[in-house]
């Protein structure tokens, strides 16, 4: 399998400013001209299976700083179906479905909203037995991406999703 690999050489103990910032204005643009500009200002290596493609818009007037722009970059990735995942020092950017079976961060504690990222989440239930809710509501939770599975002896929820959709769920 063919892999598109942007890496950006660090030069010696140079790292992006924290208050280094990117223009965010593009319209109808490759999602790969988008990483790759990502990859150039954040000196990040990203790592873009073959099969991440199509186009995407996102538009900011003023330039954002780095935190913000992958926050914008990773929300217009998933809304096209394509995740974001951590290996190493190194970003892997793949389709969602792939990503779910790689190395996602697994947490018990309700991960942070942004950025925009597939995770898995374990809940131990305290009020409903998985049983019940597996069988009224769980149809309800899921996006299209996400799965999401019941321990019955150890009462507790695994789900596997988009982390603003894990927010949602929490709430209910």
């Amino acid at each position: 399998m063919k892999i598109i690999l942007f890496t950006i050489l660090i030069l010696s103990g140079f790292l992006a400013q924290e208050d280094e910032k990117m223009k965010l204005n593009y319209k109808n643009e490759d999602i790969i001209k988008i990483l790759e500009a990502y990859s150039k200002v954040a000196n990040q290596k990203l790592v873009i299976d073959p099969g991440v493609r199509g186009r995407i818009t996102i538009l900011s007037p003023d330039p954002v700083d780095l935190k913000e722009a992958f926050n914008q970059i990773s929300a217009g990735l998933a809304v096209n179906g394509y995740a974001i995942v951590k290996n190493g020092d190194s970003l892997t950017v793949m389709s969602a479905r792939q990503a779910q079976r790689n190395n996602l961060e697994v947490s018990s504690t309700l991960p942070e909203l942004k950025p925009e990222r597939l995770v898995t989440y374990i809940v131990t239930l305290k009020y409903v037995s998985a049983e019940t809710l597996q069988r009224t509501v769980m149809s309800l939770f899921a996006s299209r991406d996400g799965e999401y599975r019941m321990v019955d002896d150890k009462n507790q929820m695994i789900m596997t999703d988009w982390t603003s959709n894990l927010h949602r769920v929490n709430e209910i």
